[in-house]
């Protein structure tokens, strides 16, 4: 009976698995069914702890902030599968994963000396820069194609007739504060000139 509903819930695949077992002997084939999971399940967490144990280093801080939160992932499913990596493990890895980048010597260096051998101390200094980072990316005032343009003035904008407004890689707001400085300094010439005038 339970061979009979078991090779009527299994689908192609897994009915290859138990084709040499009888059609009667249902405990055969969850036994077969057990060890082929559990090899599958052993060959992933062996795949995961290879992956985890010698990690692409990151060579653009821009990738950083994923690969860390892959690595972090892959850390956490060790875990949860029951098969950590070991403490010496963990360090070299995440020094593998990061240690590519020239912007992270110093502070990864300044860690070394006050947590020595501290994993979540180097993994939080990391994130911080990463997140850090992140906000520089996404942030379209320096992510600009062009940011040396923006200390050039609009020629358009000057005229009023500048159709790319927010677009536009020309710079706008700086002859505004010039206008505004320029009529702040006119109006205290102009006070001054009057000041003088009343006196006799």
């Amino acid at each position: 009976m339970l061979a009979h509903e078991l090779c009527n819930m299994l689908d192609e695949k897994m009915l290859l698995i138990v084709t040499d077992v009888p059609n009667s002997d249902g405990a055969m084939m969850l036994r077969r069914l057990q060890y082929a999971i559990m090899k599958s399940t052993t060959d992933r967490t062996a795949a995961l702890h290879e992956r985890f144990a010698h990690p692409s280093a990151t060579k653009k801080k821009e990738k950083l902030s994923t690969d860390l939160r892959q690595w972090r992932e892959d850390l956490e499913e060790l875990q949860a599968s029951g098969a950590p990596p070991s403490k010496p493990t963990v360090l070299p890895s995440l020094k593998q994963l990061i240690g590519a980048l020239r912007e992270l010597k110093m502070p990864l260096a300044v860690i070394d000396l006050v947590k020595p051998g501290d994993p979540k101390a180097m993994y939080a200094v990391a994130v911080k820069k990463a997140n850090e980072w992140a906000i520089f990316d996404n942030d379209s005032r320096i992510t600009t194609a062009n940011p040396s343009a923006y200390k050039i003035v609009c020629k358009f904008w000057k005229v009023g007739r500048c159709t790319k407004e927010g677009q536009c890689s020309f710079e706008h707001q700086v002859l505004k504060e010039r206008r505004k400085v320029g009529a702040k300094m006119r109006e205290k010439a102009t006070a001054a000139e009057r000041r003088t005038a009343r006196r006799p």
